[in-house]
């Protein structure tokens, strides 16, 4: 018994006017190949291949085809107006979210630098009082020693008297 197979694919369901119209909106620029493969119900892969095939053609005769527009002239002006309605919802569309992503930029960079401004001020501060207690810490070290030394002079405990008023008069600068 022979096989028989089934064929899957579909052939054409497009006329040759359909195509010529294809081309021409291809080529000025009006359609894109995908925009017109919906339009005319033509697959992309043959519009692709029959504008490589006009182009070769073109390249090797250097005559510019004629392309016979049959019927359906309607579809470019519809195609236009189409085209001109979504190139304005688009501009609208993209508009506005640049605005709300600005906005949102806008609102993080404020929040962020709070913030950081925060965070600056609470470091200073706990730097500032830090700093504030070693420098009291340090002036009162300095103010122990000075009365140790006056008391030392006091008592005549020390015999070198001029050493002692210099490291005297050094530990009052510092405490300054």
């Amino acid at each position: 018994m022979p096989l028989t197979f089934m064929s899957s694919k579909k052939y054409r369901n497009y006329t040759e006017s359909d195509m010529t119209n294809a081309l021409i909106n291809i080529k000025t620029r009006r359609m894109s190949v995908m925009n017109a493969s919906k339009t005319f119900k033509i697959p992309q892969r043959t519009l692709y291949y029959r504008i490589k095939k006009t182009l070769e053609e073109e390249k090797y005769t250097n005559i510019e085809p004629e392309i016979i527009i049959e019927e359906k002239p309607y579809l470019i002006e519809e195609t236009e107006s189409i085209s001109e309605e979504k190139l304005d919802e688009t501009i609208i569309k993209i508009e506005s979210i640049s605005e709300e992503i600005l906005d949102e930029t806008i609102i993080k960079i404020e929040s962020i630098s709070e913030e950081k401004l925060d965070e600056t001020i609470i470091k200073i501060e706990s730097i500032s009082e830090e700093t504030i207690e070693s420098i009291s810490e340090e002036k009162l070290k300095i103010t122990h020693e000075i009365d140790i030394l006056e008391q030392q002079i006091e008592d005549d405990q020390i015999k070198n008297k001029s050493e002692l008023l210099r490291r005297l008069f050094l530990l009052k600068l510092a405490s300054k």
